[in-house]
């Protein structure tokens, strides 16, 4: 018996039994489709977050921070403890070593000292992050000075562009809280705030005072200062409010702005880390991992965008790993509905197997046309898959763009896997039907 000989008998087969196909198809679709979606979907929607965090976090970048022993021997440890904590801290003699480590071409520390409140003269305010910095490297380090510049005034202080939105007068604010705890589900009155807190101030040149601030308790006491400068930062996750001054301006204030009640320790909430850090600049991405090692090599703590980054590819990996399993185990589901109707399907044509071996046909005559029928119920899923997996896929692009203003698409190798896996699904599940029906006794079915 000819190749097409069987198929063509399959395929009458398959016609003969129209709703039991469909079934099995649709099953083998479902499941095929899933395997195409989760792999296109993965790998696309990866590709974005790549690109995104290549175009707003800096890959050549890492930020060094004492260990966290250290940062834990701050809240009281002695003796022992106290001295061999030292060892890693983030000291001026590492940060000089650091500067030596080849491939290394810039530097700069940072501190965040905590929540503070900025007021103008006329009562309106806002509250930011207080961040401690050599200000004249910012450029250097992605942030450019869209208004003025640093100050030659030890008590100027910069201001990134979100700090620049939602000042209002402390008791409108707090009226506005107040209202919208009471009427959780007034929308009208959260999108007033909404629109007050997204309202952008000049405050270029503006005389401002700063008072300290942990959680809702403010300090009474007032330092002057000036903002000297508009700083505009490319921030993935868009940053908060935060203003920039020098380490000299930060630790006078943190000596006339003493911490409030809230909060006895020099940051702001319990748990929070304001420790000096450095950031480092790599002359070349592919650099930043062995960098990275030299500095953990001083006893010191590293962060960067790769390490971000490839927490979000282990996240997407267990996504298409958990839709993958679901996918395979749709195909599982519908191999058992394709071997209980080709086994069906054996005992109601037990007469025409009878007739096939009485006329010649081999064994494996016999069981190539049950093969090649349950091959043509997993060819015709996967093909049906594909429809399904590019319908789908369309959709969640056009909602993706909408958003993000990107695309998916499925890829060829997920087609030629998502078919494939129907495939050896339809074979795999017409394996036990086939040689069933080629051990089929030929006086035995014209009996029955």
């Amino acid at each position: 018996m000819k190749i097409q000989d069987s198929l063509k008998l399959g395929w009458d087969q398959l016609m003969r039994r129209k709703v039991v196909t469909a079934l099995c198809v649709l099953g083998i679709s479902i499941g095929s489709a899933s395997v195409m979606i989760s792999l296109s979907v993965g790998q696309s929607a990866l590709q974005i977050v790549q690109e995104q965090v290549g175009k707003y976090s800096k890959m050549d970048e890492i930020t060094v921070s004492a260990q966290k022993s250290q940062t834990a021997s701050d809240d009281g440890s002695s003796g022992n403890d106290a001295s061999e904590s030292k060892v890693g801290a983030l000291s001026p003699l590492k940060m000089a070593l650091i500067r030596q480590i080849p491939h290394v071409v810039e530097t700069a520390r940072f501190q965040s000292i905590g929540e503070f409140r900025l007021e103008r003269s006329d009562g309106v305010q806002n509250k930011i992050e207080l961040i401690a910095a050599e200000l004249d490297r910012l450029p250097v380090f992605g942030k450019q000075f869209v208004q003025g510049a640093p100050s030659a005034d030890e008590a100027a202080i910069l201001l990134n562009e979100a700090a620049l939105k939602g000042w209002m007068e402390e008791r409108t604010e707090q009226t506005m809280k107040l209202r919208l705890r009471q009427t959780s589900g007034d929308r009208k009155l959260a999108a007033q705030y909404e629109r007050m807190q997204s309202a952008v101030t000049p405050l270029y040149g503006e005389h401002l005072g700063i008072r300290r601030q942990n959680g809702d308790t403010i300090s009474s006491y007032i330092v002057p200062t000036k903002v000297s400068g508009i700083v505009r930062e490319n921030n993935l996750l868009g940053g908060g409010k935060q203003a920039y001054v020098s380490f000299a301006f930060a630790k006078r204030l943190q000596e006339m702005l003493p911490p409030v009640k809230r909060d006895e320790s020099v940051g702001g909430l319990p748990g929070e880390d304001r420790s000096e850090k450095l950031l480092v600049k790599v002359d070349n991405v592919n650099q930043v991992k062995a960098v990275e090692s030299t500095i953990r090599q001083l006893k010191l703590d590293t962060s960067n965008s790769l390490d971000f980054l490839s927490m979000i590819e282990r996240g997407f990996m267990l996504l298409q790993a958990i839709f993958l399993a679901a996918g395979l185990f749709v195909l599982f589901i519908s191999s058992i509905s394709i071997v209980v109707a080709l086994t069906m399907s054996t005992y109601q044509r037990r007469r025409q197997i009878g007739i096939m071996k009485v006329l010649g046909a081999s064994l494996g005559q016999v069981r190539q046309l049950f093969l090649m029928e349950s091959a043509l119920l997993g060819l015709i899923g996967g093909l049906c898959g594909v429809a399904m997996a590019w319908g789908v896929v369309a959709i969640l692009s056009a909602i993706v763009h909408a958003f993000a203003n990107a695309t998916l698409s499925v890829s060829p190798w997920a087609i030629l896997l998502g078919v494939g896996f129907a495939l050896l699904t339809g074979i795999g599940a017409g394996l036990y039907p086939a040689i069933r029906a080629s051990r089929m006794d030929a006086l035995t079915a014209f009996k029955s």
